[in-house]
């Protein structure tokens, strides 16, 4: 059962609210405080002069102690890793090997460098989180980002490498800034 107090004191104002039990409790404190006080000698200003004194509601201090939410698991999905060697397309791991280790030492180069290799080299229109999964399980040795669709979210807000594709919402599209960045800046 859910209860609710609220004393003023003239504005000194005391807000509870949580289980009968809870508000009940502190009800019983204040009280104690205020008939303890209205014995002393007042001075002008008791209320500004006092601590203010706040409570969180029961819900609030239980939202505090929750365990942190983990991140959505994002299902595998697979793509030709292999390469073809009769059209001149090495393997996605030959493919980012050679990518200075230094400039590929973030996720985010990785992340763009696989969707490069998914759209341009494995000539799919759009590429999805699950693809990115599968590279980072495919090459191992890299640490893959806890919340890899908002990685890839901020990638796009902030650099414009990616945009949602037309196809469907959890699908992306490598933008030609994208391209153009990977191209300049990571391609060897």
């Amino acid at each position: 059962m859910n209860a609710k107090a609220n004393i003023n004191l003239k504005e000194g104002t005391i807000d509870l609210e949580g289980s009968e039990e809870f508000v009940s409790k502190y009800l019983d404190i204040f009280k104690e405080k205020i008939l303890s006080s209205t014995s002393e000698p007042q001075t002008e200003e008791p209320i500004r002069k006092s601590k203010k004194v706040t409570r969180q509601t029961e819900s609030e201090e239980e939202e505090k102690t929750r365990k942190p939410r983990s991140a959505p698991k994002v299902d595998i999905e697979e793509f030709n890793i292999d390469g073809d060697n009769a059209k001149g397309v090495p393997t996605l791991e030959d493919f980012v090997k050679p990518i200075d280790s230094e400039k590929m030492k973030s996720s985010n180069e990785f992340i763009l460098a696989v969707s490069y290799y998914v759209t341009k080299l494995a000539k799919s229109p759009d590429f999805s989180d699950g693809n990115i999964e599968y590279a980072y399980k495919a090459i191992g040795g890299l640490d893959r980002p806890v919340h890899l669709r908002q990685i890839i979210t901020n990638l796009k807000n902030n650099n414009s490498w990616f945009e949602p594709s037309d196809v469907d919402s959890k699908r992306w599209k490598l933008t030609r800034i994208g391209e153009i960045y990977f191209e300049k800046n990571l391609k060897t």
